[in-house]
């Protein structure tokens, strides 16, 4: 992200009264791999601006997160941590691969991301942070390529 793009994306942020918002948002740009502004890529930096700009011109309210939204969005952080995720891939594949992994591995398996409550998507976020912490994540591996073949 260029300096200029930081600055039009903070006063947006401040114009829009988003700014409690920013993390969410950024993760949501970046496809979950990072919620700081600073690892926005100058494309994806430019979609967030033309976004809260659309709002500003609609004159919009800030849109409230989805509940549970922090709970998914880590869930694909933990997925870009792991390996799971590449730059190389596109967003698509990036969210065909976690909602797959969450889909096959999850603890309400056979259940989409989307469907996980607020009630179970913790046990879900503790399950991604044990096979991260218990290093538990290279047999996924295989089914990550299995995903990216059927995207």
């Amino acid at each position: 992200m260029t300096k200029g793009q930081n600055s039009r994306l903070h006063q947006l942020l401040n114009q829009t009264g988003q700014v409690h918002f920013k993390s969410e948002l950024v993760a949501s740009f970046t496809g979950g791999r990072s919620s700081s502004s600073k690892d926005l890529t100058p494309n994806e930096a430019r979609e967030l601006i033309a976004y809260l700009e659309r709002q500003v011109v609609a004159g919009a309210e800030p849109a409230e997160p989805k509940p549970g939204e922090k709970m998914r969005k880590k869930i694909f952080s933990l997925c870009w941590d792991m390996g799971f995720c590449q730059e190389s891939n596109t967003k698509e594949q990036n969210s065909a691969i976690v909602k797959g992994l969450v889909e096959r591995l999850g603890v309400l398996k056979p259940k989409p991301l989307n469907s996980y409550t607020e009630q179970e998507l913790p046990k879900l976020v503790t399950q991604f942070e044990q096979m991260k912490r218990n290093n538990e994540y290279q047999s996924a591996r295989v089914l990550v390529r299995e995903l990216l073949e059927g995207v």
